[in-house]
């Protein structure tokens, strides 16, 4: 059963509400952080936390910027992600297609879990893994 708000449909949830109002999801939290050479060039993007439709728009932004920051090879570092759905799986793969069309050779250091997800889906065959 879904409930309107705003006149928009919206899942109900089986979270109790608290007992003075309206139970509230937890905020998803991404920590970005770009690491650059003695240069200022881009070698890594680190991402921790959370890699989901609402964070995937600040990683693809960060490593766009520095995949357009042309350096020769950039890692993306994902150790600290905990969790992934879809749309940063979909995220993820835009991210290494435009690094390979702006001759920027990419690579990622997943998370175990997120090792596995990539392995079992067959993204490996398109993502490089480092390690």
């Amino acid at each position: 059963m879904h409930a309107l708000k705003n006149g928009y449909p919206t899942p109900a949830s089986d979270i109790p509400a608290p007992a003075g109002g309206v139970a509230v999801a937890e905020p998803r939290h991404l920590s970005l952080d770009v690491e650059r050479d003695a240069s200022g060039a881009p070698t890594a993007v680190r991402a921790e936390g959370g890699l989901d439709f609402v964070t995937v728009l600040a990683f693809r932004d960060a490593a766009f910027a520095a995949v357009g920051a042309k350096p020769h090879d950039l890692l993306l570092d994902l150790s600290g992600v905990h969790s992934c759905d879809q749309a940063g799986l979909s995220g993820l793969v835009a991210i290494v297609r435009v690094a390979r069309m702006m001759g920027v050779g990419v690579r990622v250091a997943p998370a175990p879990d997120l090792r596995h997800m990539l392995e079992s889906t067959g993204l490996t065959r398109h993502i490089p893994l480092a390690c």
